[in-house]
Parts: C-alpha cells; sequence; structure tokens
C-alpha cells in the first residue's frame, strides 16, 4: 500500500468529526478537510493545512469553487491520483471520481460555487464572518466528508 492512500479500516466518520472540529475552532472548509484527511493519507498536517489555506472562502475568499470540495478533490487525488505521466488510466479514473465528487456535492446543495453556497445566504451589509454565524461551512464541510466517504469507501476499488 502506498503512503498517501487510505486505510481500509480508517474511521471515516471519525474522520468527518475531526474536519468539523477543524472547522468549528475557526479553520477554513478546505484547511479543516484537508486537516482530517492528511494523516490517513500520510500527509503531514503542517504541510495540509498550508496546500488548503488559498481555498477558503471559495479560493481566497473570491467566492469561486468551495473550499469544502475543492480540498475534497485534493484527497481524492492523493488517494487515487497518479504521479506517472503516461498512467492516461488512473487520470482518468481519478477525473471521473472528481467528477462524481462535483455532482454529489450540486446534487445536494444546488452549488459548487462559494458565493452561491454562502454569499447569496448573506443579508445586505453581512460580511463573511456572518456565514460562521450561520453554520454554513459546518454543512458544508459535512456534505464534503459524507461525500468523500462514500468515493473513498464505496464500490469503487
Amino acid at each position: 500500500m502506498s503512503s498517501m492512500e487510505l486505510t481500509a479500516n480508517a474511521p471515516t466518520r471519525d474522520l468527518a468529526q475531526v474536519a468539523l472540529h477543524h472547522g468549528a475552532k475557526g479553520r477554513s472548509c478546505s484547511e479543516a478537510i484537508m486537516l482530517a484527511y492528511a494523516p490517513a493519507l500520510g500527509l503531514d498536517p503542517a504541510m495540509a493545512v498550508k496546500l488548503a489555506s488559498g481555498f477558503g472562502g471559495g479560493m481566497g475568499i473570491s467566492g469561486e469553487v468551495c473550499g469544502a470540495l475543492t480540498a475534497a478533490c485534493m484527497v481524492v487525488g492523493l488517494r487515487f491520483g497518479t504521479d506517472q505521466v503516461g498512467d492516461s488510466y488512473t487520470r482518468q479514473r481519478t477525473y471521473l471520481l472528481v467528477q462524481e465528487l462535483l455532482e454529489r456535492f450540486r446534487s445536494e446543495v444546488g452549488a459548487v460555487q462559494c458565493r452561491e453556497l454562502c454569499f447569496a445566504r448573506l443579508s445586505a451589509g453581512q460580511g463573511f464572518a456572518d456565514v460562521r454565524q450561520l453554520d454554513l461551512p459546518g454543512k458544508l464541510i459535512s456534505l464534503a466528508a459524507d461525500t468523500l466517504e462514500e468515493l473513498l469507501y464505496g464500490d469503487i476499488e
């Protein structure tokens, strides 16, 4: 087994709870997901949070693709991706899994962009800090982690 591969017995529900805990402590959605999954993927947690730090708020609070979703895509890549240039089969398989992740996310919440998921739910005059009070990050972190659980441990081997 590669050091970047989740073990078959990893407690994924615990990982979702760990991600929610990190989000509740103030980590961005992307940081929370990466911090939760990093140890199971053999990735240093400090490196994982640095890697994810620019994706919060839909990539630097720009409202683009949700940070939790972006981090979930990174986890899929770490688990199923390839480092071999000529391995088009593995690359395509990874793309299909990311597409599945996006579709499940979109199907559940109606969008993949933070501006639609979080910003659009703010009233006039509210700032991004108010998103936490509405518990939107927790809902998105939970959805990303639940979807990852299904993809990582479902019938995809």
